[in-house]
């Protein structure tokens, strides 16, 4: 009974050592991104920031820098934004990659008349 448990113990640290390994320990990368902010949405599970920018190339969770950000982006949503941040890259249960962007810089993008 001993060398099951053992076994079982075995087998479930190699199960987390890989699943570490695929949740992408990459660093983050600096950028900017110009889309859509949409601001209070939903996911199954709640797997989400609840913030998101949909640009041309995609989708991207904003994760904001503190509470006055937040409350800015909740000023911005269904606006065109300009999003400086790190993006990267987390492994999700329903959404197998999760996009997020730790934003440090947002602004409403200027419109041409």
């Amino acid at each position: 009974m001993t060398r099951v448990v053992l076994g079982l113990g075995v087998i479930w640290m190699v199960a987390g050592a890989l699943s570490a390994a695929q949740r992408g320990n990459e660093p983050p990368a600096e950028g900017e991104w110009t889309g859509r902010l949409d601001y209070g949405v939903v996911a199954v599970g709640g797997e989400t920031t609840g913030i998101v920018l949909t640009t041309e190339s995609g989708r991207f969770e904003l994760e904001p820098a503190d509470t006055a950000m937040r409350n800015h982006m909740k000023s911005l949503n269904g606006k065109q934004v300009v999003v400086r941040g790190l993006l990267r890259t987390v492994a999700g249960v329903e959404v197998k990659e999760r996009h997020i962007i730790k934003v440090t810089n947002i602004t409403a993008k200027a419109t041409n008349i």
